[in-house]
C-alpha cells in the first residue's frame, strides 16, 4: 500500500500539531456560531489535510531542495493560500453550482413536456415549435437558477457546519494519534507510516465516524 500521502500528512500534523489541533477543536465546536471563520479554517484544512501531501508527493525534487524553514512553513502557507481562496469563492461557487443545477433541471424538464405536447398535441405543435415559446422556456430556466442559487447560497451554513465538523474530527483523531504515538512512544514519523496497522487505521476511522455523528447530531439538534 502506497501511504506517502498518508506520510506527508502525518509528517505535516507533526511538525504543525500546536496549530492543528486548536484549529481542529475550533473548527468542531464552534463550527455553527462562526460562519466566517468555520469558512476560513474550512478552506485551510483542506488545503493542510488534502493540498499540502498532494503538493509535496508532486514537486518532493523541488521541495526537498528547499531550506528547512521554508519545508517546515510550506505546509502552512500552502493552507493560508487555500483558505483566503476558499473564502473568496466559495459562496460563489455555491450559488453558480445550484444555480446551474436548478437552471438545468427547470429546462430539461419543461423541454420535455414542451417536446411532447408538441409530438402529441397537434393544436398546439405550431405554437410549442415557435421561437417564442423557446424563450420563456429559457427566461423560467433562469429565473429558477437565480431563485435557486440565491436559497444554495443562504443554506450555505449548513454546508460549512458539516464540512467542518467532518474535517475538525479528521484533525483531532489525526493530531491524537500522532502525538500519542510520536511522543508518548517515541516512533519517528516514517515508521508511523511504513508499520501503520489496519488496526489503528480501522480506530481511526471509527474514531472519525463518531465524533463527526456526534457533531452533527449536537449542531443540527440545536440550530444556532
Amino acid at each position: 500500500m502506497d501511504l506517502s500521502f498518508l506520510n506527508s500528512l502525518i509528517q505535516a500534523v507533526i511538525e504543525n500539531w500546536y496549530i492543528v489541533l486548536p484549529f481542529s477543536i475550533l473548527m468542531y465546536f464552534g463550527a455553527r456560531f462562526f460562519e466566517a471563520v468555520t469558512l476560513f479554517l474550512v478552506g485551510a484544512a483542506i488545503g493542510f489535510f488534502y493540498i499540502f501531501p498532494i503538493v509535496n508527493n508532486q514537486f518532493a525534487d523541488f521541495i526537498n531542495g528547499l531550506s528547512e524553514s521554508v519545508q517546515k512553513a510550506l505546509p502552512i502557507i500552502v493552507a493560508l493560500i487555500i483558505a483566503v481562496a476558499f473564502l473568496a469563492v466559495y459562496k460563489v461557487a455555491v450559488f453558480i453550482l445550484v444555480a446551474l443545477a436548478a437552471g438545468g433541471l427547470v429546462y430539461f424538464f419543461l423541454k420535455i413536456i414542451v417536446d411532447y405536447l408538441s409530438a402529441n398535441v397537434e393544436q398546439l405543435s405550431s405554437f410549442l415549435g415557435s421561437s417564442a415559446v423557446t424563450y420563456i422556456v429559457i427566461g423560467v430556466a433562469i429565473i429558477a437558477a437565480i431563485v435557486g442559487g440565491i436559497m444554495g447560497s443562504k443554506k450555505s451554513k449548513s454546508v460549512f457546519t458539516t464540512v467542518s465538523i467532518i474535517l475538525g474530527s479528521v484533525g483531532m483523531v489525526l493530531s491524537a494519534y500522532v502525538l500519542l504515538m510520536n511522543m508518548a512512544f517515541n516512533i519517528p514519523t516514517d515508521e508511523l507510516t511504513q508499520n501503520i496497522s489496519a488496526i489503528h487505521i480501522s480506530a481511526m476511522g471509527i474514531l472519525v465516524i463518531l465524533l463527526s455523528i456526534f457533531g452533527l447530531k449536537r449542531a443540527f439538534a440545536h440550530p444556532a
